[in-house]
């Protein structure tokens, strides 16, 4: 985050040099004659006119109030003659020091000691807001009639003028704290502010005032917000665009959306902590949250990256945690993906496992959920077009000698065979193809029925209604048309054996070894068989 980010005009601060009793040089309880008198003697040192505007507002029982309420009520002469001196809020420690005239005090001295650093600023701020929700207007007022009555001037009593001077002095105190925030560095000022409001809700307090010094500072953060705004849509875009075709340019795209993110979380925390507590929105806030929001989701449902996506939500769910609303959606995002994450897991333990074949000249035959590889080939998932497998039990003289297990499988240009001797390498490894590759080649072998078109397994040609099969003849054998009513299967000799009607010498051997996807034929076949379906396509239902 640059210092520039933020940009405050300058406004003017709040001077005690020009309150009526600096001016003159008086204190709330001089009466009228010395008032009279010290406008003659100030008259000599400084500007007339000025001593003169100041001697009619403080002989003025009604002007009076504006000068009243600008200095310090409650406090002694010789308390506020220290404050008028003081350049550092420390200087103002000790004195007895409360509401009106306290916050008067450090809005004065700020502006002098300004630019304060951040923890000096964050406690103005602080005193500022806080004395400022505890005045209590009788208690006000009776300080200022005190020293009315000292000074021999009528008491104020008008209680909807004494609420509009106050309403004016409110206003007085945000100007000049947008004076001090204009002379401080922006990097000072919102580690301030944003430490600020988070001891405020660590405490469970927030004052009127602070909510309202928060509206300014949002309306001097506005070219700010633009900026940041245009520039995370620029991002959001970028992401979007590369998702597809160029997903491992992704982490430094998202990264910098991170950084984006901090950064407008530096800057709106305040702004969205105080408009959740008065039961509004941050409009541009939440805006951005489900804009980014909306990527997350896009990256898993569009294209499947689960971890991009969960990465993406995390910045959303770390820069956003003032919105409830956000808040609440992101959590039952974080939910979900979680939950697809934990399926992963468990499809990915399900799934991976890897042998080394051969005896000497080892190579890697392995499976997870990325795809199969074999001698350093690899083949996606979503490629493998086809696999088959089986076994060949090998003798010498009617004795047994052992077993040649193969497995193979395609994705139309390439084609992996793997032949060996290991019964448990076999089993186990066919156990986990069938799970990695299953769903995908049932799938595809009924849609393509469901089309209406057909598909050659061996010496069978595999329709949705009908089965083609080879009948034998006295010389060779000529092909025989049956619907599924028709036929039955066997399985025998390592093959899945198709047979026609009793009588009709028709039949087909697909061997398990050697004809590809035979093994999801039969479970289709056998499915449809067992739920009394006539068409292929009808195995798992409609």
């Amino acid at each position: 985050m640059k210092e520039e980010v933020v940009s405050i005009e300058v406004m003017e601060n709040m001077a005690l040099a020009t309150n009526p009793f600096a001016v003159l040089n008086v204190t709330t309880r001089d009466d009228r004659e010395r008032i009279m008198e010290a406008a003659e003697d100030r008259s000599l040192m400084i500007d007339a006119e000025k001593c003169q505007d100041a001697r009619a507002v403080l002989t003025n029982p009604r002007r009076r109030i504006d000068a009243e309420l600008a200095w310090f009520p409650g406090v002694s002469p010789s308390a506020a003659s220290r404050v008028v001196s003081a350049r550092t809020l420390d200087d103002l420690d000790e004195l007895p020091l409360g509401g009106v005239a306290k916050i008067n005090a450090y809005l004065a001295v700020g502006a002098v000691a300004s630019p304060l650093g951040k923890d000096r600023l964050a406690r103005l701020l602080d005193t500022v807001s806080t004395e400022a929700d505890g005045i209590s207007i009788d208690a006000l007022l009776r300080d200022i009639n005190e020293d009315r009555e000292v000074a021999g001037f009528p008491p104020f009593n008008s209680t909807d003028a004494f609420d509009q001077a106050l309403a004016e002095r409110r206003q007085e105190w945000r100007r000049a704290v947008a004076g001090i925030l204009t002379a401080t560095p922006s990097l000072v000022m919102v580690e301030a502010l944003y430490n600020l409001v988070d001891s405020m809700l660590a405490e469970e307090r927030f004052p009127r005032l602070l909510h309202e010094l928060i509206d300014d500072y949002s309306l001097r953060a506005q070219p700010f917000i633009k900026a940041e705004l245009e520039a995370a849509q620029r991002a959001i875009s970028k992401i979007r665009s590369l998702a597809a075709s160029r997903p491992d340019a992704l982490e430094p795209l998202i990264a910098a959306l991170g950084k984006l993110l901090s950064t407008w979380e530096q800057i709106t925390r305040p702004i969205q902590v105080s408009a959740t507590l008065l039961g509004r929105t941050d409009e541009d806030s939440e805006g951005l949250a489900f804009a980014v929001r909306s990527v997350s989701i896009d990256l898993f449902n569009d294209h499947q990256l689960l971890e991009h996506s969960r990465r993406v939500l995390l910045l959303v769910a770390s820069n956003f945690q003032a919105i409830p609303r956000v808040a609440d959606k992101l959590a039952e995002d974080a939910a979900a993906l979680d939950d697809i994450a934990d399926q992963r897991q468990l499809r990915e333990d399900e799934i991976a496992y890897a042998a080394d074949i051969g005896t000497f000249n080892k190579s890697r035959l392995s499976v997870d959920t990325s795809g199969l590889s074999w001698k350093g080939e690899h083949y996606p998932l979503h490629s493998v077009a086809f696999a088959r497998w089986g076994a060949i039990s090998r003798s010498v003289n009617g004795i047994p000698t052992g077993t040649d297990y193969l497995i193979a499988w395609g994705d139309g240009r390439r084609t992996a065979t793997v032949e060996f001797r290991n019964g448990k390498i076999f089993e186990a490894f066919t156990n986990r193809l069938w799970k990695a590759i299953g769903e995908h080649r049932l799938t595809a072998i009924i849609d393509t029925l469901r089309s209406g078109r057909t598909i050659r397994f061996g010496t069978a040609v595999i329709g949705n209604d009908t089965v083609v099969l080879k009948r034998k003849k006295m010389f060779g054998e000529e092909d025989a048309e049956f619907s599924w009513s028709e036929v039955s299967v066997v399985t025998r000799d390592g093959s899945f054996v198709i047979n026609g009607p009793s009588g009709s010498k028709a039949s087909s051997a697909l061997s398990y070894r050697d004809v590809n996807n035979v093994h999801f034929l039969e479970v289709i076949v056998r499915k449809a068989f067992s739920a009394g379906r006539v068409r292929l396509s009808e195995a798992f239902g409609n």
